[in-house]
């Protein structure tokens, strides 16, 4: 199964041109290999990054769950 919320993750980073670098740098808590392995489903997404993301992106945490899913979907 595709990891919904990790490709949600780096969608929303590549829409904004930035490097997984960049945005571990922006958090302030995590390096570049852990936004590597949200991006890829190595590991789970912690809430308090999927807040994160959705202040910074300004989108719902809903988002990461929802978008692009069929109906029926799970994840």
């Amino acid at each position: 199964m595709v990891n919904m919320i990790g490709q949600r993750l780096k969608e929303l980073r590549e829409g904004i041109g930035k490097s997984q670098a960049f945005i571990a740098k922006e958090i302030g808590t995590i390096a570049q290999p852990a936004i590597f392995r949200y991006e890829n489903g190595q590991s789970d997404v912690p809430n308090a990054i999927l807040l994160w993301y959705a202040d910074y992106f300004d989108v719902s945490r809903l988002h990461f769950r929802t978008h692009g899913q069929a109906a029926g979907q799970t994840i």
